[in-house]
């Protein structure tokens, strides 16, 4: 097998229909796998003048399933199995590989009539022992055996490739490191767990399966815009990732891979499913058990606050506001980290801002709020929290001592900035008045997922001084990079990131909203002007 193999998923319907998915699996993948059964003869024939070259060489192979994966709960009746013998036998030159299903498929008549070569033997797994809590060895615990048993019994019948789909990434991954052999994948298929593909494809055979249709983190632009697939390092020492809720549309997999591969640094960086501090400390200690140890993560709600308080902190900054979102693994040590005071502290120099003697009120006293109003204090600011909740309130004055207000208390007139970090989902969740917004203000906004946001566009509207929270993504990325790697984030990695943020901004946000967006000179957010760069602050 070749070093990397890309396996594009799809049904025939799709294939044909879809021009744009169809010059995306020719350019991009080796081989294109029709999950939907074996398609009709006038089909198949259609399928392989497609993927074949102008000199009748396949540029990309062609795969079928036996049958759909619907249709996987019987095994074939004597009939059935006689007309799908002579369906093989009168397509055989033009499908290069058939996927067999290791419950029903492996039977003597489809055996002797397909090559060992042109099989892809694949096992689904549904259900998977829990891994324990205890110290137990992989290679003791249920779920591995279970894997082990199924692919001992699998390999008796020799393949091109077999997969194995469990339930669990964390428990392939053993699999496949303590099993050694470049012939076999096994990941779990969902798609919160799409980091567990690009994992096996350093421990086991070189094989990456995406999915054609642009629906989903595991669609192949996806894969191929997050993590770089054609580019993947042939060998990693390490490896990166994203946690939290809400990740799936983050531009930090795209920023940081395209900054990895500009460095030629031997690490990938990966969406992580891990919702709690039990998780994450199983997944750093299995990792590291199979040498793929986990450097560095970016850190999301609702994480933020709990890596603060369990992991040892970098500076008192973080200690103070309890609040984290850069955790970073050096030699076994664990410390965790914040960028939000260095993102705005940039922006707030690249943009001219003094904010020494300033009244602000920041809005949210979660953990960027909390990090934001502790920054801005300590750069001689006169700073007050709004909340809409009174525990997260208390929390807040009890750990800065700083005044924190309702919501519903806010007077804006009262304040030169204002700062946002509440996600408002509709307009009625302000319990202000937006329209005293005064021109005089300055508005920096730490929302991005919503762009723009109601706020924003009253901010936008009345003609206010903007820091939008697409510039401060921008600038957290670039803080982050530097934390995690220690490596400012190259030119070709921004570019990458520029023209996202520049895509989304053309898509969210008006001509005229874009124009009152001041210092618009600094719009491309490059480095050089700046006072200071990401590696001093940090």
């Amino acid at each position: 097998m070749s070093t990397r193999t890309i396996i594009a998923e799809t049904s025939v319907s799709h294939f044909l229909a879809d021009e744009k998915s169809r010059q995306l699996a020719l350019s991009h993948c080796d081989i294109v796998h029709f999950t939907d059964g074996l398609a009709s003869e006038e089909d198949i024939r259609r399928l392989s003048d497609l993927v074949k070259g102008t000199h009748g060489q396949a540029a990309v192979k062609l795969s079928m399933s036996i049958r759909a994966k619907e249709d996987l709960t019987c095994a074939h009746d004597q009939l059935s199995l006689f007309a799908l013998q002579s369906h093989i036998i009168k397509v055989m030159d033009r499908v290069d590989f058939f996927e067999l299903d290791a419950e029903f498929d492996l039977v003597t008549p489809l055996l002797n009539l397909i090559p060992a070569e042109k099989r892809i033997i694949t096992r689904r797994i549904s259900t998977l022992a829990k891994h324990p809590d205890t110290g137990i060895p992989a290679r003791q615990t249920k779920g591995y055996r279970t894997l082990a048993q199924q692919y001992r019994s699998d390999s008796d019948f020799d393949a091109f490739i077999y997969r194995l789909i469990c339930p669990e990434g964390l428990t392939a991954l053993e699999f496949l490191h303590y099993n050694d052999s470049d012939k076999v994948t096994a990941y779990d298929e969902a798609e919160q767990e799409g980091w567990s593909r690009i994992c096996a494809f350093y421990k086991g055979a070189r094989v990456i399966f995406a999915n054609l249709q642009p629906s989903s983190l595991l669609s192949l632009i996806a894969m191929e815009k997050n993590y770089c697939l054609s580019t993947l390092p042939e060998d990693i020492n390490g490896v990166y990732g994203i946690i939290g809720d809400a990740i799936k549309h983050s531009l930090s997999p795209l920023t940081h891979n395209a900054g990895l591969r500009a460095l030629q640094y031997p690490a990938i960086y990966l969406h992580f499913n891990i919702h709690s501090q039990q998780t994450l400390d199983n997944y750093i200690s299995r990792l590291a058990a199979i040498n793929l140890p986990l450097r560095g993560l970016t850190v999301t709600a609702p994480l933020k606050g709990s890596i603060s308080q369990n992991y040892p902190a970098s500076r008192e900054l973080v200690k103070r506001t309890c609040s984290a979102n850069v955790l970073k693994v050096d030699n076994d040590q664990i410390q965790v980290d914040t960028t939000d005071d260095v993102g705005l502290t940039l922006l707030l120099e690249q943009h001219n801002v003094e904010i020494s003697g300033k009244r602000v009120a920041v809005l949210g006293c979660g953990c960027s709020g909390r990090i934001v109003a502790q920054t801005l204090y300590e750069q001689g600011a006169e700073v007050t929290l709004f909340n809409r909740g009174v525990q997260r309130a208390a929390l807040a004055h009890k750990l800065l001592h700083l005044p924190c207000l309702s919501l519903t208390d806010l007077q804006l007139d009262a304040f030169d900035v204002l700062v946002n970090t509440i996600p408002f989902e509709q307009d009625s969740d302000m319990t202000f008045d937006p329209d005293c917004l005064h021109k005089e203000m300055i508005y920096i906004d730490f929302v991005y997922n919503q762009f723009p946001n109601g706020l924003l566009h009253r901010a936008s509207d009345k003609g206010l001084k903007v820091i939008d929270g697409l510039m401060m993504l921008r600038s957290q990325l670039l803080s982050q990079f530097y934390r995690l790697t220690g490596q400012l984030l190259p030119p070709e990695a921004c570019q990458v990131l520029d023209c996202v943020i520049a895509d989304k901004k053309s898509r969210g946000i008006t001509a005229k909203e874009r124009a009152v967006s001041f210092n618009k000179s600094r719009d491309n957010h490059q480095l050089t002007g700046s006072p200071k760069t990401y590696r001093e602050i940090c």
